[in-house]
């Protein structure tokens, strides 16, 4: 036993000295803010360099507020321009409650400052009667004040609208993929669906369609002409004073910035600017020879911060340098450039991303940041690491409450029917995820696959008529691919309310299995969305309603207990800290809530129910949703010295509160569908389980 403290003791200290490592920020150093607040879009007219605070536009260098808005309700859409001295636009959409009814009138408005604030009114309507619009760009220059927004009313395809002065034309404009949208919606800034750029004298528009970057000549007919393909996340247009115009974004597929250059707006070619993991996050800004821009980079959790190339006529002049790099923390998310007349250069980024931290950089030229000493590190950091590994298991010890919510009496003719008891026995559901990658190949999308092929086939083949495609890798082309899954075994009993079991099915008992499953995609953001796939057995109190021949309104046919195969496929969008952490930091110690959002539908196969009139089921398909909770703590470590290998354990208490919504007596059917006779049946659940969670695992 003495011999055994001092090996133990060895072992500690060991482990210890390799997670002891030496945290190194290098790079570009933070000077004071220039103005407070964060930024969500800055532009270079060329005397100052301007920014977005919330609904306000700022310079940097003079503090000065060029526009604020003034919107009579909330602001849903707001894409901005500033152009040479100081000429500030907004387009938005407000929107606000108004009238006796309480409806919400929506309104595209215009705001511009030139010396003065200008205030109109593009388009408006009801929400309530249908009414939609969006906000897409704008562009404030001398020559030109451009544009664009759409509306929709109901029952009629979109509208888009392209304006120069008071030129103002129809046209089809690019759109967003859903996939998009929800990147856009997990991101604190906003990239303009439309951007303008001016190139030989003309006006030019530019934006992106599904994952197709397009630009397209102002004339009465837009002719579009695609200038880069599978592109997400940011991108930015800059037509410099060397002629050439440049559209740098982000190539999905290659995982690499990119940029796509012409000076006729015809002819383009492409240009790789770095290696993978790099240009998701970026900006960029004119100056007097082209063009420079700033992205954010990933090597490997040692290696990751902001890399900047300069351009001119159409051409990278040197290779893109590191300006910022961390090994310590996770930094250079959210990066913005600002240059001036006067040469003076802001830089400016998240430096410790998890406490979203922002930090400015002031240069007296941007030539300055080619002059930036970073060198490579010289070992296995400097190259992109070609796999990723996140793979844990553990347990769930889960108390399981499942009530049925009560019907009323109005709705039963004055029977009072009672809930269903259920007596569920405490259990251990077993846990655990998966998600690898070794270099494109996402090794986990098999199982994700036959997910959500198991999925459809519950669904009874109507996953796909919600999804559009039913192939995973097609869907989240340029995502992370994770799955997960639960397995547990339930037994109890449930006993049926008063008049809750019409037939004298009496009490049932319960020996089901519990399983899910959950075929994730995980953007850059880290947010997750995807599938989820659970099946389990419980009794069930279905409630049927009838509606004779004739009759708009349904009356109550009874109620009946019986056991029923429940399947839930539904939708997920969710975040875990876990997830970013392994992805982008070295360490992690904290207090974590992590939230999954499910949505979808419930398949209940159950004995054929013959209410007093009317026909027989035996299938229902309910609403299904739930909202999943984690509290806890997260601890996660890595070992330079073994390649980044590091553990995570994760003590968490998990509460998982769903419901099936069905079984209520339906609203009364029109005069015009009474000819015939009618019948419902269904049922509700509250499902609420809850308990420790803890599970431990690798990442790599």
């Amino acid at each position: 036993m003495h011999r055994f403290v001092p090996a133990v003791v060895l072992a500690i200290a060991c482990w210890g000295l390799l997670l002891t490592q030496r945290a190194t920020a290098e790079g570009l150093q933070p000077s004071a803010h220039p103005i407070n607040g964060e930024p969500q879009r800055c532009w270079n007219p060329g005397e100052d360099t301007y920014c977005l605070i919330g609904t306000t536009i700022v310079a940097l260098q003079t503090g000065k507020t060029v526009l604020t808005l003034h919107p009579g309700g909330t602001v849903a859409q707001l894409v901005c321009d500033v152009g040479p001295n100081a000429a500030a636009a907004c387009l938005y959409i407000d929107t606000r409650t108004e009238g006796s009814q309480q409806q919400t009138r929506t309104r595209v408005r215009l705001m511009q400052a030139f010396g003065h604030s200008i205030d109109g009114v593009l388009a408006e309507g009801f929400a309530e009667a249908g009414f939609e619009a969006d906000a897409l760009g704008i562009y404030s220059r001398p020559g030109h004040f451009a544009r664009a927004w759409s509306v929709r009313q109901p029952s009629q395809p979109s509208h888009d609208y392209v304006a120069d002065g008071m030129v103002v034309t129809e046209a089809a404009l690019p759109s967003s993929s859903w996939g998009e949208r929800l990147i856009e919606a997990t991101s604190l800034r906003k990239q303009p669906p439309v951007e303008f750029f001016e190139l030989q004298g003309a006006l030019w528009v530019v934006g992106r369609d599904g994952r197709d970057l397009q630009v397209a000549r102002f004339a009465p007919q837009l002719k579009w002409t695609k200038i880069a393909q599978d592109s997400m996340y940011d991108w930015r247009s800059i037509a410099a004073a060397d002629g050439w115009v440049y559209v740098f974004f982000h190539d999905t597929v290659a995982d690499t910035m990119n940029v796509a250059t012409s000076n006729d707006g015809v002819t383009w070619k492409t240009i790789e600017l770095d290696t993978k993991e790099s240009g998701w996050q970026l900006d960029a800004a004119p100056v007097g020879y082209g063009v420079v821009a700033t992205w954010y980079y990933l090597r490997t959790t040692y290696n990751k911060g902001l890399r900047t190339g300069f351009l001119r006529n159409g051409s990278l002049l040197q290779e893109a340098n590191t300006v910022v790099r961390r090994d310590d923390r996770n930094a250079g998310f959210y990066p913005h450039l600002g240059v001036t007349r006067d040469g003076t250069t802001w830089v400016s980024w998240w430096d410790d991303v998890e406490h979203q931290t922002r930090v400015w950089a002031q240069l007296s030229s941007p030539l300055d940041l080619a002059e930036v000493p970073l060198r490579d590190l010289g070992n296995w950091n400097d190259r992109y690491k070609f796999w990723y590994l996140q793979v844990g298991g553990g347990g769930w010890y889960t108390l399981w409450h499942a009530l049925d919510l009560r019907l009323q009496t109005k709705d039963t003719g004055g029977i009072k029917v009672g809930t269903a008891q259920r007596t569920l026995g405490d259990t251990l559901l077993l846990t655990g995820s998966f998600e690898a990658r070794l270099w494109s190949t996402q090794l986990a999308l098999g199982y994700a696959q036959s997910i959500v092929d198991s999925a459809n086939r519950a669904a009874g083949g109507k996953l796909g008529n919600l999804l559009g495609s039913l192939r995973f890798d097609d869907l989240f082309l340029g995502h992370d691919i994770q799955v997960r899954g639960t397995f547990g075994h339930y037994v109890g009993f449930a006993k049926p309310g008063d008049n809750g079991d019409d037939d004298k099915r009496g009490r049932l008992k319960i020996d089901t299995d519990y399983w899910a499953a959950e075929a994730l995609a995980l953007n850059k953001w880290r947010i997750k969305y995807g599938v989820s796939y659970a099946r389990y057995a419980l009794p069930l109190t279905y409630h049927a309603f009838f509606a004779a021949p004739g009759s708009t309104s349904y009356a109550y046919a009874g109620s009946y207990f019986r056991d029923t195969q429940i399947d839930e496929v539904r939708l997920l969008i969710g975040y875990s800290k876990l997830d970013y952490a392994a992805r982008y930091e070295n360490h992690y110690s904290d207090f974590v809530i992590d939230a999954d959002l499910v949505i979808g539908a419930g398949f209940l196969k159950f004995d054929k129910v013959r209410p007093m009139r009317g026909g027989a089921s035996a299938y229902v398909v309910e609403g299904s949703a739930g909202l999943h909770i984690d509290l806890g703590w997260l601890w996660m470590s890595r070992v330079r010295a073994l390649a980044g290998l590091g553990i995570y354990v994760r003590p968490l208490y998990r509460c998982d509160a769903d419901a099936l919504y069905g079984g209520d007596k339906p609203s009364d059917r029109g005069a015009n569908d009474s000819k015939g006779s009618d019948s419902s049946l269904g049922a509700s659940l509250i499902s609420i389980r809850h308990g420790p969670w803890l599970d431990v695992g690798i990442v790599w």
